[in-house]
C-alpha cells in the first residue's frame, strides 16, 4: 500500500510538469531515443530528449536535433523546438483542441522519430447547487447554504480529477490525499477502503441546535486515493457530479447576486497564494494508458523518471522510431466550497 501511494503521489508531477532525469547510458551499446512530450493548453510546450541504456544510471541529454511539431488537422507547420538547456527544448504554441498533431524528431546518426496525438478539449463549469431534503415536516431548500457542482457540458473520452490543498505549514500547494464523488460511472481502480464521513458541526442558533455537514449528500461514497478518472461511458448517465474529500486551506468563490451564479463559471486563471482549488484534466487515449499502466504495475517512482521505464519494464510508449511518450493533456481549475451545510439525519 505504501508504494501504491508514493507511484499515485508522482502522477502530480506528470500531470503538471512532466521530464526525464537520470537515463541509462553505458559505452559499448548504442543509446535509444527517449522523447517526451505532453501538449498542453499553455502558450508554451516542452519537449525532453534524451539517450539510455544500460544500467549505469548516467545521465546524458540530448542536444542535437531537430523536432518538429506539425497539425495535422490544419496540414501547417505549428513551429520548432529550440534548445533551452539540460534535455529541454520549447515551442511558444497553444494546441487547438479536437487537432490532431505530428511530431517529428531528427537526431543524426538515427532514422526519424515520430508520433501522432489528438489535443482533447474540455468544457466544466461550477455551478451552485442548493440540496433540497426531508426534514422530517416537509422539502426545505436552504438557498443560502448552496454546494458547488461540476457540470461537464460535453464529457471528455478520458477525465481525470484532483484537489490541490493548501499547506500552512510549508506555505505551498499540495494533492489532496483522498477524494469521493456521486458519479456513477467513475473508475474504482484506485478505492482506499474507506467511505466519506462528512465532518459535523454543532452550532447553538436561537436557542435551538443546528447541525453542519461537509457536503452531506456524499455520506458513505468510497474513497479514492488522490485521483478521480472517469471514463467515458457508452451512455452517459449524467454529466454533473459533486466532490468532496481530506481538502485543507482556504477554497475562496465568488458569485453574483442576480442571477445567483459563480463569476466566471468558477474558472480559476490564476490561483493566488494560499487558495486551494479542484482539477479537471481531459488527457489523450495514449495518456490515459501510460498513467493507468504506470499505477497498475507499480512502476513510476517519485522521481519522476520515466526514461529507465520505457527501457526496462516495457511501460507504454507510443514513439515510432524510438522510446517514449507524445501525449495530450487539456485542463481546467476550478472552485470548490469548504464550508458545511445544514442538514437532518
Amino acid at each position: 500500500m505504501h508504494l501504491v501511494r508514493n507511484l499515485l503521489s508522482a502522477l502530480l508531477v506528470l500531470f503538471m510538469t512532466s521530464c526525464v532525469r537520470d537515463t541509462d547510458l553505458d559505452s559499448g551499446e548504442t543509446p535509444q531515443v527517449v522523447v517526451e512530450c505532453i501538449l498542453t493548453n499553455n502558450s508554451v510546450q516542452t519537449l525532453r530528449l534524451c539517450y539510455t541504456k544500460g544500467a549505469s544510471r548516467e545521465r546524458e541529454p540530448l542536444t542535437e536535433a531537430e523536432a518538429l511539431l506539425f497539425d495535422v488537422s490544419a496540414d501547417a507547420n505549428a513551429g520548432s523546438f529550440s534548445f533551452a538547456g539540460d534535455d529541454s527544448w520549447t515551442l511558444g504554441y497553444e494546441p487547438v483542441a479536437g487537432h490532431t498533431y505530428r511530431l517529428e524528431v531528427h537526431v543524426p546518426g538515427y532514422e526519424p522519430i515520430t508520433a501522432e496525438q489528438t489535443m482533447p478539449g474540455i468544457d466544466v463549469k461550477a455551478i451552485l447547487y442548493y440540496p433540497v431534503f426531508d426534514g422530517g415536516e416537509g422539502q426545505y431548500d436552504y438557498h443560502s447554504f448552496p454546494l458547488i457542482v461540476y457540470e461537464m457540458a460535453s464529457l471528455p473520452e478520458y477525465t481525470w480529477i484532483y484537489a490541490m490543498s493548501w499547506d500552512e505549514q510549508t506555505g505551498k500547494r499540495r494533492i489532496t490525499d483522498n477524494l469521493c464523488t456521486d458519479f456513477p460511472d467513475v473508475d474504482n481502480f484506485n478505492l482506499t477502503g474507506e467511505v466519506y464521513d462528512p465532518p459535523v458541526e454543532t452550532v447553538v442558533e436561537w436557542g435551538l441546535e443546528n447541525r453542519y455537514a461537509l457536503y452531506w449528500p456524499l455520506k458513505g461514497a468510497n474513497m479514492h486515493r488522490k485521483y478521480l478518472r472517469i471514463p467515458h461511458p457508452e451512455q452517459v448517465k449524467r454529466t454533473w457530479l459533486l466532490i468532496s474529500g481530506d481538502m485543507e486551506g482556504a477554497f475562496p468563490y465568488e458569485y453574483t447576486l442576480t442571477p445567483l451564479r459563480l463569476i466566471d463559471d468558477g474558472l480559476i486563471e490564476n490561483p493566488v497564494d494560499g487558495q486551494g482549488y479542484v482539477v479537471f484534466v481531459a488527457v489523450s487515449e495514449d495518456y490515459d494508458t501510460y498513467l493507468t499502466d504506470a499505477i497498475r504495475i507499480h512502476l513510476l517512482q517519485e522521481s519522476g523518471d520515466m526514461s529507465t521505464l520505457y527501457l526496462r519494464e516495457n511501460i507504454y510508449s507510443n514513439i515510432q522510431g524510438g522510446l517514449g511518450l507524445f501525449a495530450a493533456k487539456n485542463e481546467q481549475k476550478l472552485v470548490w466550497r469548504n464550508e458545511k451545510s445544514p442538514f437532518f439525519d
